[in-house]
């Protein structure tokens, strides 16, 4: 009964979703990107529904560039100039096929910018942590025992402004906490 249903609202937002945006379009004289771009407070919620829009698009260049922009950032690859020159093909790939005129529609193309920069550099970030994840750490490499040092010399700081006379004797710690007994080892 409930695959019924989710197939038959599936099926329902398919057609009804394209619809709704014809007839925004022809109201507003805006696509539903520019809508968004104007609609929505600078932050998440903006990106968010931007992201959103570009995945949903049936236009087979928008796909295109939605698809290039994720390998980019999920290879690791959204970096320094290829990403801006990405950004600037995607602005105007966009601008081309919605058929958008820059001159009247500053704003959008800068809030629209800043949600592709914002979006593919999430993407980015989140490649980049998830190597530093996987990345094991040894004792014999300098650069992580530096790291472990710098770590430590924040933790003593830390101690030292909540209790002068408390501080970390070696390396590993014991916190104690109400609910549970949680050991440190740095």
């Amino acid at each position: 009964m409930i695959s019924i249903i989710v197939s038959l609202f599936s099926y329902i937002k398919w057609y009804f979703r394209p619809a709704l945006k014809w007839f925004l379009r022809k109201t507003t004289r805006l696509c539903e990107l520019q809508r968004i771009c104007y609609g929505e407070e600078f932050g998440f919620n903006r990106s968010s529904k931007i992201e959103t829009s570009l995945n949903l698009s049936r236009t087979k260049d928008i796909q295109q560039m939605v698809q290039q922009l994720n390998s980019l950032a999920t290879q690791g690859r959204f970096i320094e100039k290829a990403m801006k020159n990405c950004v600037e093909y995607a602005m105007k790939l966009t601008i081309d096929v919605k058929g958008i005129k820059p001159s009247f529609h500053m704003p959008f193309i800068n809030n629209y910018k800043n949600c592709l920069y914002q979006i593919y550099g999430y993407k980015q970030l989140l490649y980049e942590v998830e190597i530093l994840r996987k990345t094991p750490y040894s004792s014999e490499n300098k650069e992580h025992e530096d790291k472990l040092l710098k770590s430590i010399a924040i933790r003593i700081h830390v101690h030292h402004c909540v209790d002068e006379n408390m501080l970390p004797e070696s390396r590993i710690f014991h916190w104690v906490e109400p609910e549970c007994k949680v050991t440190v080892i740095v």
